[in-house]
Formats: structure tokens, sequence, C-alpha cells
């Protein structure tokens, strides 16, 4: 029998102490046990994504699981989704409805004039909504509404 967990990065760099207590547990009851940390970027995915993989194999199987080497095979955004249609222009001088096509505004996701401020003004952005880079990876896209679920706007 064997095992895999993922986490998040945290938990190596910040949270050592049990994740070593994690490691030993499973050791102590039988298992050869490897960890190391991947971001997904390495692998071709158009998105910095770090994120802790635990593996853990029967010690009577008789074999250590060993990671793979990533191949540092970057996709850009450009790449990923460059293909999709263009986002409407906009200007100073255009505000129609609907800027963002099926944009329904709710407690959660901007309006269309704070997203409209942003596209007028890339550079004076703060957390809670900024641009993708074209030539760069994505960074981690986050699945929760509550804080940064929203937090990215196509280039």
């Amino acid at each position: 029998m064997a095992f895999l967990l993922e986490n998040v990065s945290n938990m190596a760099l910040q949270h050592k102490d049990t994740l070593y207590r994690l490691l030993s547990s499973f050791t102590d009851i039988g298992y050869n046990m490897g960890f190391r940390l991947l971001n997904a970027a390495d692998f071709g995915v158009s998105q910095s994504r770090e994120r802790l993989f635990i593996v853990g194999i029967r010690k009577d199987l008789g074999f250590f699981f060993e990671f793979p080497e990533p191949p540092l095979i970057r996709r850009t955004v450009h790449e990923a989704i460059g293909d999709l249609p263009q986002a409407a222009t906009v200007t100073k001088n255009t505000f129609e409805q609907p800027l963002v096509p099926n944009h329904t505004t709710n407690w959660a996701s901007p309006s269309p004039e704070r997203l409209h401020a942003v596209i007028l003004n890339p550079r004076n952005q703060r957390r809670g909504m900024r641009r993708l880079q074209w030539e760069d990876v994505s960074p981690t896209l986050t699945a929760h509404i509550a804080k940064d679920g929203r937090e990215f706007l196509h280039p």
C-alpha cells in the first residue's frame, strides 16, 4: 500500500515541526516516507503554484518513491489563454454596459466601475484585483471568494 498527500507549501516552510511529526508517525507504523516542494509552473502549468507532496510506501514493499525532476517547461499566460477571444477594449471615453460580458455584481465581485478603473490604471492596483502578465506564468489562482478568489484579471 502507498499514499500521496498534498498540502500548502507553508507546511514545509513554517510548520516543519508538524511535518516532521507526521513523517515520524508514518515511519513508526511501517512506511518509507518522502516529501518535496514542487511548483506546477516547472511542469508546464501556466501558474506558479508551489505545493508540498508527501509520499508513503509500506516498507515491506521494498522500495522508495523518487520524485520526478521537473522538466522546467514554463508556459506563459499567453500560451495558456492567448487563443481566447479578445477582451473588450476600454478607453476613458467608453464605459458601456456590459463592460464585462456575463458579469453579475454581488457582495464578493467588483463593480463594473472598479473593473474599469483597474483596466485604465494598470499600475495603480491594490491587492484584490490585478492584471495577469501575458509573458509570465500566472500567480496562484485561488478558488475561494472570501478574500482573493476574484483577484486576477485578463491581461
